[in-house]
């Protein structure tokens, strides 16, 4: 214990003989923040009269939020931070700050709620700094108003502080403040410093001090008055000249007890038990002492394991010393106490001038790697990207990351670093801009369905880390980079269908050093023009039109997996599972293993096991449906291995597993939010339009269906409105209307399909998720055809999971589509619910009849998983869930077709993405809708 007073007080002599640079001189304040968030432009700057400091506006610090303005009867009270900006769109709202890293700083944010919004109800909500939550802030708990203070060293030059809603009321803010310290003040080896209390020596009610008073304008305020102390004061100057250099106002008053006896206590109220703490005391003696007069104390901060002590400590007179328990302490029954207690050889009681009291906040997650974030936001601002989610650090949290960004991470004290962007459909306009290739670890682009024009810039071919660019559909022009052209020899997949103006040859080059003349350039053209036109007429006078044709463009596929179909023999399955390594996963059929085609093509490889009950049979059926259909959200085939009694499945590998690991919360990462698991719900429901038939006469067809076989296709309609543009006409509209060109999953088995098929396993376990997290529905082995196109329904031997079995299959043996409609309907509510499919321990066991009791209560917030924190339009859960209890009608006629399934599901994915793209009003509450539901033989909503 000798040794820790020693320290403690060596650390405050070091302090006072070292002159440590100032981060601003005594009266600059050039280096401080000052927003009033809220503030119009015009009305900035401006300055505040007390402290005459200079305040801006906020509103080139954050991309969303609204002004609004208190209620009039807060006017007074609140100036002259009257107005304010509220959050009302999107999850995380963020200010971002220039600041110097490794700079201290000290952080306030101030919230005054004054009825802004009519509601009457303050709001409560989280608030980060970087991708670490700093406080919650409650405002139902405090009378509409509070204020928070952090001590935070920035690990960058750009600070983000956000706001994210956390339940049902918005966000708001008043004022945002920075201020630089010394580096020698609040000294802490873990986190940083929030503020509990900060008070000083006063026998009477003032206004709090700050700056101009206090150089750093920390905010200091009166301590409670009590009869048990006596207040003194002193009109002679303090020396406050060290780090810490506290207003004159502040060291020149002390407080003592009454009862010279007694012991000086004073107590700091923490949070949680293991909050820990560090205490602050500033002394000087301030009253003139006689020759015999001493005043000794010893100090004591209290823990819950240890305590901390300064023995016979004597304040210097007219002098300001600072002492603090330099390890951070926990805090008995979450109570701190400091105790002054006079010694034997004083004749004075104990003093103290001031006092504050911090929590160490730990910060464990790293920011993404600054050059990163910097290449990402110059991606961003060069398109002009307005995305309410594209703020605040772009990869952590995770339950906060950029939609179509993808991230690394190790560990949470290796900064994430940016592997995979997707800016697909997003309305890009303008060149490729030159900051991707500061994207270093990037190993994904997509940059598809855009109206990107110019040349493809040579600087994708020295991005080393890219493994896949898809630059498909726009309006580039030009030749493709021979460097680009040799990476793809190498392993890069490169798809640039759609660019009707780029170059594919090396004779692009070639063309510029022919000079022809225009007259036989001139006839050239027409001769070819004529032999073009008559070859057309030839042809399609023999043939009709069929999935071949120019009407049936294929759209960009993400990757060339399909290409590679095979059957492989037992040997190269060994090898490229070496040795059967990795087990993904185990099911009736076998082990899942993972493999490698090559360092860039991972797959997933299911073996039957000897032991297996389902055996040849359901491994032909599967092999004879994924042979026959060709859709991007279905599983891809990759081939397969029939070898003496060897029989195995290579599938395309899907990283993100399946939906219900992301529901649970058994897989890392973030809760799914609505819109995300809308996403899901149509992906695993409908696919590309495009037919791929080019495969059904492969070997590996004919090894198990013939050649005689028919294929499973599309027929589209020329006419309808998912008919295809054909390649010359504008992007605009696929971009514009992407969902046209979609066709139905389940229905794409359904009816697409000749003969038609049913899964008969549909469930949240089997419907995976690759890399970018898209959906795709799997596990074929239960499927089954209908013999004759004109039949409905087939009878089978009952197959399925327990609790997405379809009950008139199970009560009649006689299988139909709406089965697998049933089976979708119950993965709904497992998307909307985030419950068990049968729980023994709720009112009743299955969801489906659980989920229609709440409803018939109209409890949507017990329905509606608690993880998505309110962030959802009730109208729009309240349409899905009319279609669950649709699609799980006891009897098959009444429930809806995968055709009406797809087009409800469309609409309220749209109707969500413009919510949180704020282009939606604000919804009507749940009252808005009713619901009626006969279970079992009708449900159908109200009259809207």
């Amino acid at each position: 214990m000798e040794s820790l007073q020693g320290l403690l007080l060596a650390m405050i002599i070091v302090a006072f003989g070292t002159t440590t640079h100032l981060t601003q001189a005594q009266s600059d304040t050039t280096e401080f923040t000052s927003l009033d968030c809220g503030l119009h432009p015009a009305a900035s700057p401006y300055t505040e009269p007390l402290t005459k400091l200079t305040y801006t506006s906020d509103a080139n610090f954050t991309l969303g939020g609204q002004s609004g303005r208190v209620q009039k009867i807060y006017e007074e009270e609140y100036k002259p931070f009257t107005v304010l900006r509220y959050f009302p769109d999107g999850i995380r709202n963020c200010y971002n700050l220039k600041v110097t890293s490794g700079t201290k700083y000290l952080i306030k944010a101030l919230f005054l709620y004054g009825n802004y919004d009519g509601l009457e109800t303050a709001p409560k909500f989280d608030m980060y700094l970087g991708p670490n939550i700093w406080t919650t802030v409650d405002l139902k708990s405090s009378l509409g108003q509070g204020k928070e203070e952090i001590i935070h060293i920035p690990k960058s030059s750009s600070l983000e502080i956000c706001l994210v809603k956390t339940g049902k009321t918005t966000p708001i803010i008043s004022a945002l403040e920075l201020r630089p310290l010394r580096d020698d003040t609040y000294v802490t080896t873990n986190g940083s410093l929030k503020l509990l209390k900060r008070s000083y020596a006063s026998d009477f009610l003032g206004p709090t001090i700050r700056y101009p008073a206090d150089v750093y304008d920390r905010e200091w305020e009166q301590l409670s008055l009590s009869f048990a102390f006596n207040f003194v004061n002193t009109s002679l100057n303090v020396n406050a000249s060290t780090p810490y250099e506290l207003p004159q106002e502040v060291i020149s008053k002390a407080v003592i007890n009454k009862n010279v006896t007694e012991t000086l206590t004073y107590e700091w109220i923490m949070d949680e038990r293991e909050d820990q703490a560090l205490i602050y005391l500033h002394f000087a003696e301030i009253q003139s002492l006689r020759g015999n007069d001493t005043r000794e104390f010893d100090i004591t901060w209290k823990g819950m394991d240890e305590n901390f002590t300064v023995s016979a400590y004597r304040p210097q007179k007219l002098q300001l010393e600072t002492l603090y328990n330099t390890s951070p302490m926990k805090c008995r029954f979450l109570g701190c106490t400091v105790e002054l207690v006079m010694t034997q050889n004083s004749t004075l009681p104990p003093m103290v001038n001031a006092m504050e009291a911090y929590k160490i906040i730990e910060f464990p997650d790293a920011e993404t790697n600054p050059e990163a974030v910097a290449a990402v936001q110059n991606v961003r601002d060069a398109y002009e990207l307005s995305r309410i989610d594209w703020q605040g650090d772009p990869c952590v949290p995770q339950m906060f990351k950029w939609e179509g960004i993808n991230c690394s991470y190790t560990n949470t004290t290796i900064p994430p670093r940016i592997i995979s962007l997707d800016l697909s459909s997003s309305g890009l306009e303008g060149v490729i801009a030159s900051s991707i290739q500061n994207l270093t670890h990037l190993q994904e682009l997509d940059l598809s369905n855009n109206n990107l024009s110019g040349e493809v810039p040579a600087f994708l071919a020295n991005m080393e880390s890219l493994l896949i660019i898809n630059l498909g559909w726009n309006s580039l022009t030009g030749p493709i980079p021979q460097a680009l052209r040799d990476r793809e020899k190498k392993g890069l997949k490169l798809t640039f269908h759609g660019n009707p103006n780029l170059c594919l040859s090396d004779s692009c080059n070639n063309n510029k050093k022919k000079v022809l003349v225009p007259v036989i350039a001139s006839v050239a053209s027409v001769v070819a023009l004529i032999a073009l036109l008559a070859l057309f007429f030839v042809f399609r006078k023999k043939a009709p039109l069929s999935e071949g044709t120019a009407a049936t463009r294929e759209l960009p596929r993400k990757s060339s997996i399909y290409s590679k179909k095979k059957r492989f023999t037992y040997s190269e399955v060994v090898e490229l599972t070496d040795n059967f390594k990795t087990v993904l996963g185990e099911g009736g059929f076998g082990v899942v293993y993972h493999g490698s085609l090559s360092d860039t093509e991972p797959v997933a490889v299911k073996v039957l096991s000897e032991s297996s009950v389902q055996g040849y049979k359901e491994f032909k059926a599967e092999v004879e449906l994924l042979l026959r259909v060709h859709h991007i959200n279905l599983v891809s085939l990759v081939g397969y291995c029939d070898e003496g009694g060897h029989l195995a499945l290579i599938y395309e590998y899907m990283a993100n597993g399946d939906l219900k690991q992301h529901l649970s919360g058994e897989a890392a990462g973030s809760t799914l939010k609505w819109a995300s698991r809308l996403k899901i719900a149509v992906e695993a429901a409908q696919a590309s339009v495009a037919a791929h038939s080019g495969d059904c006469f492969s070997p590996l067809r004919q090894h198990f269906l013939g050649s005689n076989h028919s294929p499973c296709r599309l027929i589209i309609d020329a006419n309808s409105s998912r008919s295809v543009h054909s390649p010359n006409r504008a992007n605009v509209a696929f971009s514009q209307h992407r969902y046209d060109f979609m066709s139905i999953g389940l229905e794409y088995l359904h009816v697409g399909c000749e003969p038609p098929m049913v899964h008969r396993d549909v469930k949240s376990t089997n419907i995976l998720l690759d890399d970018r997290f898209e959906a795709k529905l799997a596990d074929f082995g239960l499927s089954r055809s209908f013999c004759v196109g004109a039949e409905t329904q087939v009878a089978t031997v009952v197959a399925g999971t327990p609790g997405y079995l379809d009950p008139e299959y199970y009560q009649t043996n006689w299988l139909n589509e709406k089965s697998d409609v049933y089976s979708f309907g119950i993965v709904l509510m497992e998307i909307i619910t985030n419950r068990s499919v049968i729980e023994l321990t709720r009112e009743k066991a299955h969801i489906a009849e659980w989920v229609k009791i709440l409803i018939s209560r109209g409890d949507l917030e017990k329905i509606v998983d608690s993880n998505l924190g309110g962030d959802y339009d009730s109208n729009t859960v309240w349409k899905i869930l009319e279609l669950a209890m649709s699609c799980v009608s006891h009897s098959s006629s009444d429930r809806p077709t995968m055709s009406r399934v797809v087009n409800v599901l469309k609409e309220c994915l749209i109707s969500e993405n413009s919510r949180i793209g704020g282009q939606s009003q604000d919804g009507d509450s749940k009252n808005s809708l009713e619901l009626t539901v006969d279970f079992g033989t009708q449900v159908t909503p109200d009259a809207r």
